[in-house]
């Protein structure tokens, strides 16, 4: 119902014209928190990349990151699993050595956070790097002309 009615389509050229002026490092540390949020919500990795990837990879060559930047800050997502409750492992394993998760969680938050500022971090440098112009850190300067969004500004969609 969705590819018949072109919502998809819809949707993303909206986000697209809404992040497309973002730098690409800001928009990889997008990626990487709703990559975090999606692997909460879903423990699997293959059925979080097969439920977010189609549409966060178009998203991405819209806006114009790279794939490389764009799988890097997938990756990224599987460190989720060293603090959420949804992870199966995780909390079979802290019930056979009687650990609690709110005891686990005090115990590996500051250490997490410090790994997930570096998983940013790489990232960012990964957008950095595989940019088509890399010298001014992946800060696109357009017009709304080229952006292909004019159209939405007599929709007050910017």
């Amino acid at each position: 119902m969705a590819e018949q009615g072109k919502i998809i389509d819809t949707v993303l050229n909206g986000l697209a014209c809404r992040l497309r002026r973002l730098p690409t490092f800001a928009f990889t540390t997008l990626m990487v928190l709703t990559e975090n949020l999606f692997a909460v919500l879903v423990a699997s990795s293959s059925g979080n990349a097969a439920l977010t990837m189609p549409v966060l990879g178009l998203l991405g060559d819209l806006v114009g990151v790279s794939k490389e930047a764009i799988i890097t800050a997938y990756q990224y997502s599987s460190l989720m699993s060293m603090i959420s409750p949804m992870s199966g492992v995780l909390i079979a394993s802290l019930s056979i050595a009687w650990i609690s998760w709110s005891t686990w969680i005090m115990t590996t938050l500051k250490p997490f956070l410090v790994i997930e500022a570096l998983a940013i971090i790489f990232a960012a440098v990964s957008a950095h790097l595989s940019a088509k112009n890399p010298t001014n850190f992946g800060v696109k300067e357009r017009n709304l002309n080229e952006s292909g969004c004019g159209w939405l500004l007599l929709y007050g969609c910017l």
